[in-house]
């Protein structure tokens, strides 16, 4: 344990040996307390997840179980506490299936209930509604790259509710997506992901969209051609990949709006992070009322007095039912525009009021500098300070070297 420099925040080392990826990534929501107890999720160096228990009173582990066996470094894996007090946990596939279970604690053990595989997907981003119903997103890897949901009743099964967004182009779609729900109507649920237009060698379009879905309505699925009309406004103007040109699949490169976790409270405010990692910028997106259709959009720079920086395409939100917003986002103080991790990145806390007004802002301790990225915050406990966990050590890189066991990170908790 160690004090961080943070007002009100101590620091926790969780593991020493995670892998390059080891708390990523944004849709997967790591961090859910019970009581005292804090559920940490994490990846290692050999792609096994974990689920470390903390003490929060004595800011100490409890236990650490590894839960489930991954491919590479995109398996990480999503919590979810239920209103029994039950843990679910799913693990990402990447191209293959993805798994889940069911956890309790018993004394200072934590206890499997139930474990079985699913269907092959990957990002997954679950919540759990007040009525202990549990929501999954997730992307699946066809033809026709698809965000799909599925969803489980207490004491069922999982359920599919298929494919919600296809790609109109075929093959690869980023499709990171991150979910939420109304608290007033636990069936419906907020979609918030990004995609591309047609293009190929360059000026490729990128949207954000967030989609409501309601319960009860008429289940069809959309194309991406045709979301431009029925996406929300976030103030953001299309995206023009120019001539970037980068290691990856012919008609993708990663220049392109990626989005925080979507955070909406009890008041039916709704808050994001915009990422442009064209430019190297963000904004905060932020609608006071679900019966409105009107955002206000803040450039993050501007708010932390960080013009001649670069914003990551790391971060996340908490948004207390006070309005009260709680981010956490990587800076790079470089020209280079970055892609994912960066060796020269520091992570910043920004709070701001209910209006986007700047309470504070300060850089976090590393323990070796400048290479603290992939930051997941605790999106349930609506206290001064959530707990946020994050990497500590270099990106390794996609494609190619997803399955590296060469590097090990740390894991840290500052709570």
């Amino acid at each position: 344990m160690q004090n961080t420099g943070l007002e009100g925040y101590r620091r926790l080392l969780i593991a020493d040996c995670g892998c390059d990826r080891a708390t990523a990534y944004t849709m997967n929501n790591k961090l859910v307390r019970k009581g005292d107890l804090l559920f940490c999720t994490w990846l290692d160096n050999n792609f096994i997840s974990h689920i470390t228990v903390v003490d929060t009173r004595k800011l100490s582990i409890i236990v650490d179980k590894p839960i489930a066996q991954g491919l590479d470094n995109h398996c990480g894996t999503t919590l979810e506490i239920d209103t029994q007090g039950s843990i679910h946990a799913i693990t990402g596939g990447h191209h293959s299936p993805m798994q889940y279970s069911v956890w309790r604690m018993e004394n200072t053990s934590l206890v499997c209930m139930d474990h079985q595989f699913l269907w092959h997907g990957t990002y997954p981003s679950m919540i759990c509604s007040s009525d202990g119903k549990l929501h999954l997103a997730y992307r699946l890897e066809a033809d026709h790259w698809e965000i799909r949901l599925g969803s489980k009743k207490p004491q069922g099964d999982w359920h599919s509710r298929g494919a919600v967004i296809r790609s109109s182009i075929s093959g690869y779609q980023f499709f990171t997506n991150t979910i939420a729900q109304c608290p007033t109507k636990p069936g419906d649920l907020y979609l918030g992901f990004a995609y591309y237009l047609k293009g190929r060698a360059k000026h490729r379009k990128y949207l954000p969209a967030l989609l409501e879905i309601h319960e009860n309505d008429e289940y069809i699925t959309l194309e991406t051609d045709t979301l431009k009309a029925l996406s929300t406004p976030f103030c953001f103007a299309e995206l023009d990949e120019g001539n970037f040109k980068e290691k990856g699949p012919a008609h993708i490169s990663y220049r392109q709006h990626i989005l925080s976790n979507l955070s909406i409270n009890k008041t039916g405010q709704v808050a994001v992070v915009i990422h442009d990692t064209s430019r190297g910028s963000a904004m905060i997106g932020i609608r006071h009322s679900n019966k409105t259709i009107n955002w206000i959009s803040l450039n993050l720079k501007k708010l932390c007095e960080l013009e001649d920086s670069i914003i990551g395409p790391s971060s996340a939100l908490h948004l207390a039912d006070t309005g009260q917003m709680t981010i956490c986002i990587q800076i790079h103080p470089t020209s280079e525009v970055p892609i994912m991790g960066n060796p020269n990145s520091q992570l910043l806390i920004l709070v701001l009021d209910a209006s986007g007004n700047p309470i504070s802002h300060e850089f976090m301790t590393a323990e070796k500098p400048n290479i603290a990225w992939l930051p997941s915050i605790e999106r349930h406990h609506f206290s001064q300070n959530p707990a946020i966990l994050y990497t500590e050590g270099i990106n390794l890189g996609g494609f190619d070297n997803n399955i590296n066991r060469t590097i090990t990170n740390h894991v840290w908790l500052y709570l």
